[in-house]
């Protein structure tokens, strides 16, 4: 009934990330959160960390890779700068209603 959150540990193997290659991961969050029938469905979010200390994250809103900004201490957007924190705030309101 409530949202399941599943830890995977690191990878022997390869595993495609949010930009479609092919790498290792040092482990993974994968956060299901349950259909309450809305226009926005359900789904599972899968958080990825990257050999190269990169965070890749498959969401409702797409795939986006992210790094960690030491000055502002929060994971931004590689390609834009947008928060992790924020996409994920906005995705979890917009299956909330």
């Amino acid at each position: 009934e409530g949202i399941e959150v599943t830890r995977h540990p690191a990878s022997s193997g390869s595993t495609s990330d949010a930009d479609g290659s092919d790498r290792q991961h040092l482990g993974q969050l994968e956060i299901k959160v349950p259909s309450i029938e809305g226009p926005y469905d359900g789904g599972t979010y899968m958080l990825t960390i990257n050999a190269d200390n990169n965070v890749a994250l498959q969401c409702l809103s797409g795939n986006f890779t992210y790094v960690y900004n030491a000055v502002t201490s929060e994971w931004v957007g590689q390609e834009d700068g947008h928060s992790l924190l924020g996409i994920l705030t906005r995705d979890w309101i917009r299956q909330c209603h």
